[in-house]
């Protein structure tokens, strides 16, 4: 959010909206982005047909385009730009498709009868609570005792014996497997969120890794990873306070995964997430720190080229060291076509770079497109871009600091318009504060990144790193004490909601059409969003009135204990013995969001003859056997199933055996 603050601030008197169709090249990049939106759902596509389309529409193309400049007709107004878009659909599942592991012949997927394989370690070590994991790229396979060129990433997990560092050659004997889809239903798909990163492996090692005595050439990512690992030591080193330090590591080196649940909580009801994850507001500080110092307009030619091209530098430093986020891509490379329009004294419009930003980002990794961080990052761009105008003219201060307040409280509102339902349909909360805690947040994260950077600068020097460690650790403290004081106030947070992608598009519409009306008083648009809205409404009671269609009981799949829930007519009937809080908040709860959180009654349920008998809403008597996963009904003449029902959902075709104990 404050990457746009600083364009404001520091390239432009106001930000006024801007009509799209000034702006081609950002639908041909929607359309672009969108063919690798949907590459996934048509991989299964013999690979000519896709280009036979793309061929074809092509041909069309140029047909109608030399008809259109002989003839010079309205008529070919609509077809030439719809067969266009075509042409960019295509060419984005084309693209897709060519940056798919899958399809190379020597990855791993296609090699069998593996015996061991040789790799080269990716990453550095990230203890677990059970053992070390880190990332592996294959190079050779061992089959028979021959080795053959392969490729491919491995998750590895391995006891920490001895440490992996980036580079090592590693022999690691066994094959390595594919790794599982979620069994129980709603339940986070692990599987889907690596390989949407090309990763579709994981290999336990039990026993010993062999380490051979050569070495991998280092990529940049793996130099960079080392980097990463001293700076993170060198705030080991001076800040104890093990929430500060935390803090200072996720947000000045994006490295969060050590972070305790209980403050991560904190920060997440407080609605302060957003900034210990390294994305454009961070990148915006880098950038906008330097200034408030210079003001490169007033530069001769050169020097303004010279001091651009150093913040540039600083900037993709910084995005390096936080580990490239997609969203810290999208950033980074905004400011760098900006900051390259303004060495040649240009004013940019921010639209261009952000559809530039967004192509490259694509073509890096067409992915990324399915990362929650791509995603947040650019609806807040564009939520930012569309609303905030028309939020900010509804009031004018008199007070610098007052209005210094309003521009951060009109962009968080219009970033938060912009993503709640993202928000809703990933992390199904909603943090009620998020206005307040932002406006002490943003802030917060300028002091911190001030005092932070010039830490890690100097941390080679003990004085310096010791009063410096010192500030920062006492601050973040502070600042910590507030979000979990936010965390405290009455309904912080609206826990259990969800919002489907229809619900999501509609609401989206609703919202840019009720802006639309509010900024030029359109009757169309105030008909268009009363549409919607009716839209919205009958599709809420469409779900409802499914709802009422429910009578299937889910057996959740757990380590240990038992959840079953009987979905029954709009409610839910549950039965729990000894769940635990993890899992139940991870294998049960997402089902019953996803289905919009019914009203949830206890199912009766009875020990008797070494096992549970659960009662249904139907009063019918059923046999739980949690380590077969069975359901039987109890009948008259003895124990005989009539249906079955495995852990994760019913069983549509039954055995027919008889349940025996």
């Amino acid at each position: 959010m404050l990457d746009l603050l600083v364009y404001k601030g520091y390239f432009s008197k106001n930000i006024q909206p801007m009509p799209f169709n000034q702006f081609p090249f950002l639908r041909y990049v929607l359309f672009f982005v969108f063919g690798v939106w949907i590459y996934p759902y048509t991989r299964d596509l013999y690979v000519g047909v896709w280009l036979g389309a793309a061929c074809f529409l092509f041909g069309c193309y140029l047909v109608l385009l030399l008809l259109d400049l002989r003839i010079q007709t309205r008529f070919f107004s609509l077809p030439l730009p719809m067969l266009a878009y075509g042409i960019l659909i295509l060419s984005g599942v084309g693209f897709a498709s060519l940056r798919d592991s899958k399809n190379d012949p020597d990855h791993l997927l296609h090699q069998v009868a593996i015996e061991g394989y040789l790799a080269a370690v990716h990453g550095v070590d990230e203890p677990k609570a059970r053992s070390v994991a880190n990332k592996v790229e294959v190079l050779m396979i061992n089959r028979e005792g021959q080795f053959l060129p392969s490729k491919g990433t491995v998750l590895l997990y391995h006891m920490g014996e001895l440490e992996l560092r980036p580079g090592d050659l590693v022999y690691i004997e066994g094959q390595p497997s594919r790794i599982e889809p979620p069994i129980n239903p709603g339940e986070f798909d692990y599987r889907l969120f690596l390989e949407r990163q090309q990763v579709y492996f994981r290999h336990f090692v039990r026993g010993s890794i062999i380490h051979l005595n050569q070495k991998h050439p280092l990529g940049w990512r793996q130099r960079v990873a080392l980097v990463r690992q001293e700076l993170s030591a060198r705030i080991d080193r001076y800040l104890i306070d093990s929430h500060a330090n935390q803090i200072a590591n996720a947000l000045l080196l994006g490295q969060k995964d050590s972070m305790e649940p209980t403050l991560k909580e904190a920060y997440a009801t407080a609605g302060a997430m957003h900034i210990l994850a390294v994305s454009g507001l961070h990148v915006g500080i880098v950038y906008g720190f330097f200034f408030l110092f210079w003001k490169p307009q007033r530069l001769p030619v050169i020097r303004r080229s010279l001091f651009l091209t150093l913040v540039i530098v600083l900037v993709w430093g910084y995005a390096v060291i936080t580990g490239l986020s997609p969203s810290v891509l999208r950033a980074a490379t905004m400011f760098t076509l900006i900051g390259l329009a303004q060495m040649k004294s240009r004013s940019p419009s921010i639209f261009n770079p952000l559809a530039l930003s967004a192509l490259l980002l694509v073509l890096y990794d067409p992915f990324v497109v399915h990362a929650v961080g791509f995603q947040l990052s650019y609806a807040a761009l564009v939520g930012i871009l569309v609303f905030q105008p028309v939020i900010v003219s509804w009031w004018t201060p008199t007070s610098k600091l007052v209005d210094y307040f309003w521009q951060i409280a009109s962009v968080s509102v219009a970033a938060q318009l912009a993503t709640f339902p993202l928000t809703l349909h990933y992390f199904n909360s909603f943090p009620t504060y998020f206005l307040f805690s932002n406006l002490l947040a943003i802030p917060a994260a300028f002091f911190i990144m001030v005092i932070g950077i010039p830490f890690l600068l100097f941390s080679p020097i003990p004085f310096l790193a010791s009063w410096l460690g010192k500030l920062l650790e006492g601050f973040i403290t502070v600042f910590n004490q507030l979000m979990y004081s936010i965390q405290f106030l009455p309904r912080a947070r609206l826990d259990n909601l969800y919002m489907d992608w229809v619900e999501m598009v509609i609401v989206w519409l609703l919202i840019a059409l009720l802006f639309w009306w509010l900024a030029q008083r359109r009757r169309l648009a105030y008909q268009l969003a009363l549409l919607a809205l009716s839209i919205l409404v009958c599709y809420r009671f469409w779900i409802l009135f499914e709802s009422y269609k429910w009578e299937e009981p889910v057996i959740y799949r757990l380590s240990g204990g038992v959840a079953v829930d009987w979905f029954f007519r709009g409610v839910v009937y549950s039965y729990e013995q000894g769940v635990s809080p993890e899992e139940y908040r991870y294998k049960v709860l997402p089902n019953r969001i996803q289905r919009g959180y019914p009203p949830s009654y206890p199912l009766l349920g009875m020990n008797s003859g070494g096992g549970t008998y659960l009662l249904s809403p139907n009063n019918e008597w059923f046999f739980l056997d949690p380590k077969r996963g069975l359901v039987r009904k109890l009948v008259e003449a003895g124990l005989k199933g009539d249906q079955t029902y495995l852990p994760g959902g019913p069983l549509l075709s039954p055995p027919a055996e008889e349940y025996s104990d």
